[in-house]
Formats: C-alpha cells, sequence, structure tokens
C-alpha cells in the first residue's frame, strides 16, 4: 500500500510540473504558485520516513527520464529512475535503467549538472548488475551504486 501511494505521488507531482509548450513558450518552465501549494499539500499526505524521498524527487535537478531510453523499443521490460545522493563531489547521481528481460540492458547516468553518459550493461556477477562505455564503469547492488569504484546511496 506504502508503494502505491508512493507511485501515485510521483505521478502527481510529475504531472504538476510538467511543462506543456501549448501552455508555455518560454524555454525555462517555472513552477507557479498553486504548482508549490499542490506539493506542499502532497508532501503532508506521506508520513515522516518517506518525506526524504518524495523530497529528492520534487527538487530533482536531473535533466533525465526514462524516456531517454526509447520508448518504442518494447526489448525493455522495465524502465526506471533512481535518485542517490550526493558523493564526495556533493553532486547528486541520477540513474535511468532499462531492463530487459534477456539481460543487456541500460543505463543512463547523469551528476547534476553534467552531461547524461549512456551505458551498456554487461554480464552480472551474482546479484550484481555491471555497466560500462569503455572509460566509465557502474556497478549497481541493492541501494547502492558504485560509479568509477566511488559508493552513491539510493534516496529512500
Amino acid at each position: 500500500m506504502k508503494f502505491r501511494s508512493f507511485v501515485a505521488a510521483l505521478f502527481i507531482i510529475a504531472s504538476l510540473t510538467a511543462c506543456n509548450s501549448a501552455e508555455n513558450n518560454t524555454e525555462k518552465y517555472e513552477r507557479k504558485l498553486g504548482d508549490s501549494i499542490k506539493v506542499d499539500a502532497i508532501r503532508e499526505i506521506f508520513p515522516p520516513e518517506d518525506s526524504a524521498v518524495v523530497n529528492a524527487y520534487v527538487l530533482d535537478k536531473s535533466t533525465i527520464t526514462i524516456n531517454d531510453i526509447d520508448p518504442k523499443d518494447t526489448t525493455y521490460a522495465t524502465r526506471s529512475k533512481t535518485l542517490y545522493q550526493p558523493g564526495p563531489d556533493g553532486k547528486p547521481l541520477a540513474i535511468v535503467y532499462g531492463y530487459k528481460t534477456q539481460g543487456k540492458g541500460m543505463a543512463v547516468v547523469q551528476k547534476v549538472g553534467e552531461k547524461p553518459i549512456i551505458l551498456k550493461e554487461g554480464e552480472m556477477e551474482g546479484s550484481v548488475r555491471n555497466y560500462s562505455n569503455g572509460s566509465l564503469t557502474l556497478q549497481k547492488a541493492d541501494n547502492f551504486a558504485f560509479l568509477n569504484g566511488v559508493q552513491y546511496i539510493e534516496i529512500r
């Protein structure tokens, strides 16, 4: 039940902050005061232990979305966006994972303020998923991501 409420809230938040080109001709979307009030109301619905996750998605400044993995490609079983706490450089990490049923998915990795990087999935080692583009490596293990050996902790 808690997960359903979380997913519903994320959908509501995404709907509130979506920028519709027919309504907004400017390059940058500015949240209206009414939207902020609605977001605050959504935050009040959730118990305090969920507030970190809700706030992370509300305040997320990354530019990647699940649509960065081709939505028309039906070989992907699931796409998900995961946010991680800031690493040693102080920058939060966002990763969009694309999972395929037969493996060999992909990950789109972005540190806030930097360009996204696409990594292809390699062989799994037990429950650890490995991704690489030759110069950058990512390991996903439980609620941790290791980007070139630097540990990031998933926001939960």
